[in-house]
């Protein structure tokens, strides 16, 4: 698309050229190319010096800036003193580096902790004083990539063994840098992992503890009543051999022996009960590792199919900066949140994914909107062409709105959303319920949402008159139903202009998207009183099991 549109603009601006300024251009472009290819056979390559590496492979080799002086300054031509290698582009300062030649040994180092973050040698960020040697890549600000040479020392290089002349190119270059970036998010990533584990190892022994505790109190109680039976049983069999009334103590034998088992059976409910709720805890605090892990993994996953995309991001970041607008890109990851058992059942579904969205902050119209990859990859070779314009002209482009790479027209922005099972729809009942709507951070309001089945005039069955035992009884049946929305619950940053979306299968099988109006204006109790009608035709298996096993997504976003 961008060498579509840099060929398109060189043939307008060739074609109002006139003759004779064509072969002005013609001749200079002849004289340069003499110079160059003469000071290429005037260039000592016996001592040391920098080589350029391009993304054309044409195009590497044809710059060198020796070293063989003591010191070598490198930055922008405004620099103070004027640097010896001279750049341009953005994120390269005016006085950015240095290279030293001392007795043989040559160094670089940035000229502040800055200028570090955006100074590689062979990929790794350099920050201190860093010694060079033979065939070593040297990466400055976003663009400038450069390979040593020094034949001299070419026998003590590490670079020798490692890799050949003809490997070290500009995809080399940008491979290594990367591939840095990659170990260090793995890392991050395998320390992520080992804190996790450890807080559910935590967890779950906590919970185990206070449940042993529990059981070691009721043990004890359950043991005193038991001596406290077998205390009565005794004396009542002692009784019974004074007493001529055997009858009346062998009723009050039973009796005791009656108290106890409903003790004894009253506390092996108890325990059951405080078992279930243990393995209950036990499986939330499971199911949000599992919810974690799987949130983390996709992060990996899709950073590293996003990695070819970073250095555009940092780079149409540094542009915005240069052309003083205040717009900031970042990396947005959309990802679904349903329950940790759901994720173990469908953790190797192609289907389950995770969205990469490129969120752009835009403080210029106070409002942010989302971009896609490839409309971030369109956008961005507009924002280098508009840059470009900046260069040549020497003062910041003015763009109208519709014109400008950088703007877009508001989007709707989703804040949360929850999910609600329908089963109740199989059995002809309804299902009021309070959703709770989860956002990127996690809960942040709340959905009064029913899902209530009708004749096909609209009307509620009467309770329990017309309920089914059987969900198969629907089969081949023509299912009517309403889907209510009354209100939201919502925090006070994101309650203007909301509305409530949801998706359903429609009687053909596919899926439909339904939305309630806009409530306008700032209100964090939005009132929807929304009412939709819903009619499956004839209800067969697929339906069946969509109504019996189907979460209901349910959203609410802002206009």
């Amino acid at each position: 698309m961008e060498e579509q549109l840099r060929a398109n603009l060189l043939l307008m601006a060739a074609n109002e050229k006139t003759f004779e300024e064509k072969l002005a251009e013609a001749k200079a472009l002849q004289l340069a190319r003499a110079k160059i290819q003469q000071e290429e056979k005037q260039f000592d390559k016996t001592k040391p010096y920098l080589m350029n590496l391009n993304e054309d492979p044409l195009l590497s080799g044809k710059v060198l800036h020796t070293l063989d002086r003591e010191l070598v300054r490198i930055g922008k031509k405004n620099g103070n003193p004027v640097p010896e290698v001279i750049l341009g582009g953005i994120s390269i300062k005016p006085n950015h580096a240095q290279i030293s030649n001392k007795d043989g040994k040559i160094t670089i180092a940035p000229a502040d902790a800055e200028c570090g973050e955006q100074l590689f040698v062979n990929g790794q960020k350099v920050q201190q004083e860093t010694e060079l040697f033979h065939n070593d890549r040297i990466i400055i600000g976003t663009n400038a990539i450069f390979l040593l040479k020094y034949h001299a020392k070419e026998d003590i290089s590490p670079n020798t063994q490692k890799v050949k002349d003809q490997e070290l190119d500009w995809e080399f270059a940008q491979a290594e840098l990367i591939d840095t970036i990659d170990k260090e998010r793995k890392s991050k990533l395998d320390m992520l992992e080992s804190l996790r584990k450890k807080e559910v190892e935590q967890k779950i022994q906590s919970i185990e503890d206070k449940f042993q505790k529990e059981k070691r109190i009721n043990e004890d109680t359950i043991q005193k009543q038991k001596e406290e039976y077998e205390r009565k049983l005794k004396e009542l069999e002692e009784n019974m051999k004074r007493e001529t009334e055997q009858q009346k103590l062998e009723g009050e034998k039973r009796e005791a022996e009656k108290e106890w088992k409903e003790q004894f059976a009253k506390y092996e409910a108890d325990r059951l009960l405080r078992d279930r709720e243990r393995e209950r805890m036990q499986r939330e605090v499971q199911e949000e590792a599992v919810r974690k892990r799987f949130k983390e993994q996709e992060k990996v996953r899709l950073e590293q199919k996003l990695a070819k995309h970073l250095s555009q991001i940092t780079e149409v970041n540094l542009i915005a900066k240069e052309l003083h607008r205040a717009i900031t890109f970042s990396v947005k990851l959309v990802y679904n949140y349903i329950s940790g058992a759901e994720l173990q059942l469908y953790s190797q579904d192609k289907n389950v994914k995770t969205k990469i969205l490129i969120l752009v902050n835009n403080k210029e119209q106070t409002t942010q909107y989302f971009w896609s990859l490839s409309k971030f990859t369109n956008r961005f070779f507009m924002i280098k062409d508009l840059l470009d314009l900046h260069y040549e002209g020497g003062k910041l482009p003015k763009e109208n709105t519709t014109d400008d790479p950088f703007w877009d027209p508001p989007e709707p922005r989703l804040i949360g959303q929850g999910y609600l099972c329908i089963e109740s729809l199989g059995y002809l009942l309804d299902n009021p319920t309070t959703l709770t709507l989860v956002g990127d951070n996690g809960p942040i309001g709340k959905l009064k949402v029913n899902v209530v089945p009708v004749n096909e005039h609209g009307e509620e069955f009467n309770e329990g008159a017309d309920l089914v035992d059987d969900p198969n009884e629907l089969l081949s049946k023509r299912l009517d139903f309403t889907v209510e929305i009354e209100h939201a619950e919502l925090p006070a940053n994101f309650c203007q202009d909301t509305f409530c979306r949801y998706y359903l299968l429609n009687d053909q099988n596919e899926p439909e998207t339904f939305n309630t109006s806009i409530v306008q204006g700032v209100t964090q109790n939005p009132e929807f009183n929304y009412i939709g009608r819903h009619t499956y035709e004839s209800v067969d298996d697929k339906l069946l099991n969509y109504i019996l096993n189907h979460n209901v997504s349910w959203g609410v976003s802002l206009k």
